[in-house]
């Protein structure tokens, strides 16, 4: 057996079958093994995780990211264990290629695995088969595999920004974001804005389809606009980043933010203080997220249970110095 699964079944951990675990137990009356309670306690105490990620990915990892120093918080001093490491893909996966950044030392075991930002199928079955324990992805969402995700909830984000600016008097505006692709995040931003639109009256049903089908969504759409006279009262953007661009863009054509048009982002932030931010913006707390995920590993280590799937959390709109209120 692995070391892994043996200390899963002695800890009456899941990830083990009854059968299995009969036999562990079994094994270890044979061989005369006793746990010391000071050793049972301080076992049970402390959760050894992973936190690992895809190549292209492994920016995330970085000890100064905010998501990972919030984990580290949320963890305590000595509760919760991690280790971050990349994974590797390669053909027919079956064991986990991962190159680890941390220096586990002699540490053997992983109760618990979290995955930030996508990561091929082939790679995410092979965690969960290889190691046994509980994972969860973090950011992203795989339909292919049965797993706990935890995610911001973009569609409800966007709904926010447009009910920000319909009150504000915003009747006509447009959507700027990167390249959506299959980003989930980016496409329930997306579909979250359309509806937002419908709800408030700010958009014709009839032409919901065919913006379906072949949205406008990028810096183009914008300066198009811009070219033809027909400059929007508010643009919503997908990420902080997208909306420094279009910011840009617009003081480029002599507009101003936001005595001529409005701006909103999306960031991602600790805390929901916004003194200082420049942008209204969809505020994730990463703080709470952090917490959640180590909330539902624990859950999944000490009580097992089948995964829930996705798990949207609420972020906060954050009024910055970016819109304004218009005359209807």
């Amino acid at each position: 057996m692995s070391v892994v699964t043996v200390s899963n079944a002695l800890a009456g951990r899941g990830g083990v079958s009854d059968e299995m675990r009969a036999k562990i137990v079994a094994c270890a009356k044979e061989l005369g093994y006793e746990r010391e309670d000071k050793k049972t306690e301080q076992r049970a105490e402390t959760l050894y995780l992973a936190v690992l990620a895809g190549e292209e990915n492994a920016d995330l990892l970085r000890p100064s990211d905010l998501f990972m120093e919030c984990l580290l918080n949320a963890g305590g001093d000595s509760s919760v264990i991690l280790s971050t490491g990349v994974v590797r893909e390669q053909a027919g996966l079956h064991v986990p290629d991962i190159c680890w950044l941390t220096d586990r030392g002699n540490i053997v075991r992983c109760d618990g695995i979290l995955v930030r930002g996508d990561l091929a199928e082939k790679s995410l079955r092979a965690l969960a088969d290889f190691y046994k324990v509980p994972v969860i992805g973090y950011g992203f969402v795989n339909p292919r595999v049965s797993l706990d995700y935890v995610m911001d909830d973009g569609f409800r984000g966007m709904r926010c920004a447009v009910r920000h600016l319909a009150e504000l008097g915003h009747r006509e505006l447009v959507y700027i974001s990167q390249e959506i692709g299959r980003d989930r995040l980016l496409v329930d931003r997306l579909l979250g804005f359309w509806n937002a639109m419908y709800e408030y009256g700010l958009i014709d049903p009839a032409e919901i389809p065919e913006l379906m089908r072949d949205p406008e969504y990028g810096q183009d759409l914008l300066l198009h606009r811009i070219r033809e006279g027909r400059i929007p009262d508010a643009v919503v953007c997908s990420s902080d980043e997208t909306a420094f661009l279009v910011t840009r863009l617009l003081n480029q054509h002599g507009l101003r933010v936001p005595d001529d048009v409005s701006v909103t982002g999306y960031r991602v932030a600790v805390s929901g203080e916004t003194a200082d931010q420049p942008f209204s913006s969809c505020v994730v707390r990463l703080d709470i997220h952090a917490m959640k995920c180590l909330d539902l590993l624990r859950k999944r280590i000490t009580k097992g249970g089948s995964p829930d799937g996705i798990r949207p959390l609420e972020n906060e709109f954050a009024c910055g110095r970016s819109t304004v209120a218009r005359q209807n």
